[in-house]
């Protein structure tokens, strides 16, 4: 068992012209865990923040829009990567916390590009994130209970790659959709990080008339 107190504020600003927007926002988080059995007590104080930009060509009018951010984030340790020992079926994995971890703290750069006619929406995104003591769940090469054994570590990583999502209208009712994702996860030691997923390629068809779907 595990008693935890939690509190944040945050903020969240615009600042408006014809044809561009910049946007920036910032966070604290504070975290408090007081665990039984003997375990180490955690406090965290985190600090997050964020600066956008979104440009809107005049040609272009709002049918295209390039936004670009650059952030600051940082994560306090989940519960359950401090503290959790045992079975997990749900991951089918035996998870083994880490009272020592730290938090997460990251450099992410993304831009995207947006567009939009009278009969589809687009958008393509690139994103960068360089996270110092990145937390990851780290197979060890052990069984127990018939579940592989992961710990739960920390390491400085990379993770970048590509978002892509498109939506074309065939008819008034029938809306075709597809999606491309890829990330790529190093540890900046060089080797790739455990349990990242390939890419992605998803379609889809939607339809809809009046509150059916």
């Amino acid at each position: 068992p595990v008693g935890q107190k939690a509190a944040a504020a945050f903020f969240y600003e615009e600042v408006e012209s014809p044809h561009a927007t910049l946007q920036f926002g910032g966070r604290f988080d504070h975290a408090n865990y007081e665990p039984e059995g003997g375990l180490r007590s955690r406090d965290f104080n985190e600090y997050s923040g964020s600066l956008g930009l979104l440009l809107k060509p005049q040609a272009a009018q709002d049918n295209v829009v390039v936004a670009i951010n650059l952030a600051r984030a940082s994560r306090y340790p989940a519960l359950e990567e401090l503290y959790y020992l045992g079975a997990h079926p749900g991951n089918l994995a035996f998870e083994v916390g880490n009272a020592d971890l730290d938090a997460e703290r990251a450099l992410g750069f993304d831009v995207s590009l947006r567009g939009r006619g009278s009969r589809f929406e687009a958008e393509l995104t690139y994103f960068r994130n360089d996270i110092s003591g990145y937390i990851f769940r780290q197979p060890t090469g052990e069984v127990e209970d018939e579940f592989p054994v992961v710990e739960n570590v920390a390491a400085d990583s990379v993770l970048s790659g590509i978002e892509a999502h498109a939506d074309v209208r065939i008819t008034n009712e029938l809306t075709a959709e597809v999606t491309y994702d890829w990330v790529q996860g190093e540890l900046k030691s060089g080797d790739p990080l455990p349990r990242i997923p390939p890419f992605r390629v998803l379609g889809g068809l939607t339809y809809q008339k009046n509150a059916f779907q």
